[in-house]
């Protein structure tokens, strides 16, 4: 994926113009590095599903949850599109979400299974 274009909702003023969209690159080595980890992480919870707290034929279920680092998400979004973190606070929240769910989509381009977060949970399970 060489890069993730996303549209804006409402235009932005930056220092070199004004953009009615935001172009995040295609990370690189020195970008990992420098930032240290993505700002996406799943937790998993283990619930009951079946039969009582206590018995020891319940069946049971691992469930993930996808947490964000909102903070650092906006320093990877900043290296990779060239924009200033302060520029990108004035963001609404339409393209907040956009710009996350984009920056998700290009962090986690790996080409294979191993971060997909159904086959982490599949092989969690097993």
């Amino acid at each position: 994926m060489p890069e993730k274009r996303v549209p804006l909702s409402k235009p932005l003023t930056t220092h070199d113009g004004v953009k009615s969209e935001i172009v995040l690159r295609e990370p690189n080595a020195r970008d990992y590095i420098s930032l240290k980890r993505v700002p996406f992480s799943i937790v998993f919870h283990q619930t009951v599903r079946v039969g009582e707290a206590n018995d020891p034929q319940a069946a049971t279920e691992r469930q993930g949850e996808l947490q964000t680092d909102y903070d650092l998400a906006f320093q990877w979004i900043s290296r990779l599109s060239g924009i200033d973190t302060l520029i990108l606070g004035t963001l609404g929240n339409r393209d907040t979400l956009r710009l996350i769910g984009a920056l998700r989509d290009v962090v986690g381009e790996t080409g294979d299974d191993q971060d997909d977060p159904k086959k982490v949970e599949e092989q969690v399970k097993n």
